[in-house]
């Protein structure tokens, strides 16, 4: 029987919330300009970049959940 519960620290949750945030801000504020941090390819790559770094995240958490062996 697999485990129901996961116990995840503040420091993880907080980490998690930052990463998500600061993606949010720079994809916010892409603008298609020539500004490199305010283009449509920057903005997908750092986009890319945090949605990778969630993923990783919950599949970590998910691999915890996992019955042993």
């Amino acid at each position: 029987m697999s485990k129901q519960h996961l116990e995840v620290s503040a420091f993880e949750i907080n980490k998690l919330n930052e990463v998500l945030e600061r993606g949010l801000k720079v994809l916010s504020d892409v603008d298609g300009s020539d500004d490199y941090e305010h283009s449509y390819p920057y903005g997908t790559g750092y986009g890319k970049s945090v949605l990778w770094e969630t993923l990783q995240t919950i599949r970590k958490w998910k691999e915890e959940l996992k019955p042993g062996d």
